[in-house]
This record gives C-alpha cells, sequence and structure tokens, in this order.
C-alpha cells in the first residue's frame, strides 16, 4: 500500500475546490450575519434577487435552476421557506398550466429593499478584505469558472 500521507497533504495544501468551498462558506457567514436585520439568509437573498431580476415575465423553475446553476430539486426546497413568508407565490404558468411560475410578491420585494443597504454593507466589508483591486479581478476568474461547468 503507497504512503496516503504525501497525497493528502499535497490536496490539503494545494486543493482549488476545498479553498472555493472555505471562501464559500465564510462568506455565506458574513452576509448571513450582515443580513440577519433583514430576516432574509444571503441564500433567500439571492433567489428573491433572481426572481426580481425577471421583472414582469414569468420565471419557471427549470429556468432559475439554470440562471443560478443550481438543480431543481435543490431550488424548489430553498423557495419553500420564501413562499411560506409571503416572499415568493409559486402559481400555474398561463402559456402551460402544467408548469409552474416563480413570482416575487410585495412582501418579497420589500424584504429585497431592507436587504439591500445590509448587502451593501457586506460587499464593501469584503472589498476591503480583498483590497481594491481583487474584487472585479475575482469576478472575472470566478465567472470563468462557471463557464467551465461540466467539463472535464
Amino acid at each position: 500500500m503507497s504512503d496516503v500521507n504525501p497525497m493528502a497533504l499535497e490536496m490539503a495544501r494545494n486543493c482549488m475546490w476545498l479553498r472555493v468551498r472555505q471562501a464559500s462558506r465564510t462568506l455565506t457567514a458574513l452576509y448571513d450575519a450582515f443580513l440577519e436585520p433583514a430576516g432574509v439568509l444571503a441564500s433567500q437573498l439571492t433567489l428573491l434577487t433572481a426572481i426580481a431580476n425577471f421583472g414582469a415575465t414569468e420565471v419557471g423553475f427549470g429556468q432559475l435552476a439554470d440562471v443560478l446553476l443550481m438543480d431543481k430539486s435543490t431550488l424548489s426546497r430553498n423557495i419553500k421557506p420564501l413562499e411560506s413568508r409571503g416572499f415568493v407565490r409559486v402559481a400555474r404558468s398561463p402559456a402551460d398550466a402544467r408548469a409552474r411560475i416563480l413570482l416575487l410578491t410585495p412582501a418579497g420585494l420589500a424584504a429585497l429593499e431592507t436587504a439591500y443597504p445590509l448587502w451593501q454593507q457586506a460587499q464593501q466589508a469584503v472589498q476591503a478584505a480583498l483590497g481594491s483591486d481583487s474584487p472585479s479581478a475575482l469576478q472575472e476568474r470566478l465567472n470563468a469558472l462557471t463557464q467551465i461547468r461540466g467539463k472535464k
């Protein structure tokens, strides 16, 4: 049997996936802390924002899942708390009664408006930690990563 320790040490030191996951958890905790007074989590704000970005256009679960790079079952589970709080309404599509669409409610819009200045504070904290030129460079690199989804 080979010595696993050198392999494990290399992976622990150099694994990009591990570092991105650690950074993701750190950012989630930071944004959640800033957003706490608004009563929404960062993951919920992401969903509200994505739905709002469709405006008056209806958005289906599949379409929203594609935009957010999520699977539909995860999206559906994450929508339930927003629906129960009255931030999102799930309805049947007028174009296809079999399809479900998502609509931002007035309460959801109010939650977005309340969260926005708190989100700005979180953004400023992250930008301060990264340095003045890093956020745009990081955004570009992360955008590039999303383009390789599913490729080997």
